[in-house]
């Protein structure tokens, strides 16, 4: 495309399809991999939360629990670890919210109505071929159009309450925003004054090349040829035989590459015909001319039209201050009010309360549930609670009916230790965590963890120990990647060899 490099779309412009995603959102919401996960076993099973009769469970809290374990894996690419109970509290976070919204929305029922109707019409529109339909249902999981619809109608009932709320809280889209939405098709002509040549050399200065399109810019205003201009000032090799026209094309082809500035500056020209004043982009000041675009007519257009303008809202919405605080606020009312059904998660949040007692009688009840007798995490914090108690052979018992393979965990290890330091048995503690240090020589970050560990509980000969079994890992690390740097480049010179060789024959 010339000096027009490829770049994603800004956000906003996608509106003219948006509708689509309605479908794409909800599946991904509820079933993307959900088919597969309803039959682990350790899928979530039991009721999780209650307010106002409403009830969150089974498969329904599952969906909550991945999306929490996805959010949790982005940060873990950060460095930042969150255990399986801190996932289960971040999803019932979600499902108050959830909850939160649920309320609100019964408060106003009559007028967000939407029936398995609407629900068949969106999937008609946008996949109208029983072809189309059935690689959708057969892709994402779901058994039937039945069961998409079931889906689907409580996230448009969502979506219209969103756009209710929005509009009620005054928050608007221009209509300038809407009509740039709607547009299908557009084709545009620009001259391009660089600042670099072809082989990315110095043209002129930014100050030169906003002085030479203002010049064009002028004779443009005076009457003259565009295509004539094109072809004495352009600096763009790749339209220049064209009369530095682009398109006609969707309009998504176009944004998606075109760099953002050029897009925007197209856009906002209303009629076939208009001029843009220099639109400054990374390869100069170009001089856009609107020559074609096409939109929506008679009834499709104002079907589109209220479509879009609802799409646009929700968007706005997200990053509204108003609305976020509104949804700050419904949900923390509903924290206070809510009735945590599940033993596991409210034995978490008794834990963080330092409620030792009514913890420990939580944990127990959690763990003659099927769903956590595999949950290693819980027995870890069953442990640190009747360590809080002091009570110190509870603790040791509950850690004992972890299995094996799971003890020779520095987790396991650390929480077995820590029984032993707060029953006054440090040494005990110490000799414990210097074995698996021993029977792990050469893990690094577990002798870092032991470090600081010993560190923390003030073991100042054992945190000496590990300072220098660290220095020595390092060390090694170091040399066995220089050793590996050496052996790439005498492969590489080995190769280069050869190619000489076989040339010369």
């Amino acid at each position: 495309m010339g000096m027009i490099s490829i770049r994603k779309f800004s956000k906003k412009m996608l509106a003219p399809v948006i509708v689509v995603l309605v479908v794409a959102m909800v599946i991904t919401m509820f079933y993307v991999g959900f088919p597969m996960l309803n039959r682990e076993v350790l899928s979530y099973q039991g009721e999780a939360v209650k307010l106002d009769g409403e009830i969150i469970k089974g498969n329904e809290f599952q969906k909550y629990i991945t999306q929490a374990s996805q959010q949790a894996s982005q940060f873990a690419q950060l460095g930042i670890q969150y255990t399986q109970s801190q996932i289960r509290d971040m999803a019932l976070s979600m499902a108050i919210e959830e909850l939160a919204i649920k309320a609100e929305m019964k408060k106003v029922a009559d007028k967000i109505k939407v029936t398995e109707a609407d629900a068949e019409k969106l999937i008609k529109k946008y996949f109208p071929t029983e072809e189309e339909l059935k690689t959708l249902l057969d892709r994402q999981g779901f058994r039937d159009k039945k069961e998409l619809i079931k889906v689907l109608v409580p996230d448009m009932q969502k979506q219209k309450f969103f756009v209710m709320k929005a509009k009620e809280l005054g928050i608007t889209v221009s209509k300038e925003e809407v009509e740039r939405s709607l547009i299908k098709d557009i084709a545009v002509s620009h001259i391009l004054i660089g600042l670099n040549d072809a082989n990315n050399k110095p043209l002129r200065t930014e100050e030169e090349a906003l002085k030479r399109a203002n010049e064009v810019l002028a004779k443009l205003n005076s009457g003259a040829d565009f295509a004539e201009l094109v072809k004495t000032y352009s600096d763009d090799p790749g339209s220049i035989e064209k009369g530095g026209k682009y398109g006609p094309m969707p309009v998504q082809e176009f944004a998606s590459t075109m760099v953002r500035e050029f897009v925007e500056g197209s856009l906002a020209l209303e009629k076939v015909g208009d001029i843009s004043k220099p639109v400054k982009t990374q390869y100069g000041y170009h001089i856009i001319r609107l020559d074609e675009r096409t939109m929506p007519q008679g009834d499709e257009y104002e079907e589109q039209y209220k479509a879009n303008e609802e799409n646009l809202l929700l968007m706005t919405a997200q990053t509204n201050e108003e609305f976020v605080n509104w949804m700050k606020k419904i949900s923390k009312e509903a924290a206070e009010k809510v009735d945590i059904l599940d033993p596991g998660l409210r034995a978490y949040k008794l834990a963080i309360e330092k409620k030792w007692a009514e913890a420990a009688t939580a944990y127990e009840k959690a763990l003659k549930k099927k769903y956590y007798k595999k949950q290693w995490d819980l027995y870890l914090e069953l442990s640190d609670v009747y360590v809080n108690l002091k009570k110190f052979e509870e603790a040791q018992a509950i850690l004992k009916k972890i299995p094996a393979d799971f003890q020779d965990s520095f987790e396991y290890q650390l929480a077995l230790a820590k029984v032993y330091k707060e029953d006054k048995k440090a040494d005990k503690a110490e000799k414990l965590l210097l074995e698996f240090g021993g029977k792990h020589a050469d893990d690094l970050g577990i002798h870092q963890a032991l470090q600081k560990t010993f560190t923390d509980w003030k073991m100042t000969e054992a945190a000496k120990k590990e300072e220098q079994i660290i220095a020595k890992l390092q060390k090694k690390q170091e040399e066995e990647l220089k050793e590996y740097q050496r052996s790439l480049e005498q492969n590489a010179q080995t190769d280069a060899d050869k190619e000489q060789t076989q040339a010369e024959e």
